[in-house]
């Protein structure tokens, strides 16, 4: 790093889609390498901005939505677009389109949508215990009109986190992330 030490960060250039995938100036990243490799490289900064580490050069990363995008498996445990396991969720949100965001300990994700089917199969009420298709249809809607609906996330290891509302538009400057990285940090 000390050979180039002027080297420019790059905005606008690499964005990660709601479906965790790599995208070059809006295009698919098809190149299995290319996408191993920016995952294994890919880290925040203190001001929130998502960047992927090329040698001495930042290319900072719009967010369609957050800063990761889980996958959720069969035990009920989450594994982020870059295959990192996330660990369990200590938070969990549904804004106004019924996204769900996950906190965990890499950061906050968005539930990747082929996931809800097998996520709405762990909600249930705050106190854990399961409701009916009914109930839950009726909470869900409930919860993304932003109205209290007492929903709760079964995690793994037996716990629940309260799933709470946030509109979509909150969701970076609440859990601490830029989904537009500008070089003025925001």
């Amino acid at each position: 790093m000390a050979k180039w030490p002027d080297v420019p960060a790059v905005f606008g250039w690499l964005g990660l889609d709601r479906r965790g995938r790599w995208r070059l100036r809006g295009e698919l990243i098809a190149h299995d390498a290319a996408n191993r490799f920016i995952d294994r490289n890919y880290a925040g900064d203190e001001a929130g901005r998502w960047f992927f580490q090329n040698g001495p050069q930042r290319v900072f990363v719009s967010l369609e939505y957050a800063p990761f995008v889980y996958r959720l498996d069969d035990a009920g445990t989450f594994t982020a677009h870059t295959g990192r396991p996330a660990g369990v969720p200590v938070a969990a949100w549904l804004d106004e389109a019924q996204n769900v965001t996950v906190v965990t300990d890499l950061g906050p994700g968005l539930v990747d949508d082929r996931d809800l089917e097998g996520l709405s199969e762990r909600l249930g009420s705050r106190d854990g215990e399961p409701m009916d298709d009914d109930a839950l249809e009726a909470a869900l809607a409930a919860a993304a009109a932003g109205r209290p609906a007492g929903l709760g996330l079964a995690r793994p290891d037996g716990g629940v986190v309260p799933l709470e509302y946030i509109s979509s538009a909150e969701l970076p400057a609440r859990l601490g992330f830029v989904r537009e990285p500008t070089e003025a940090g925001a």
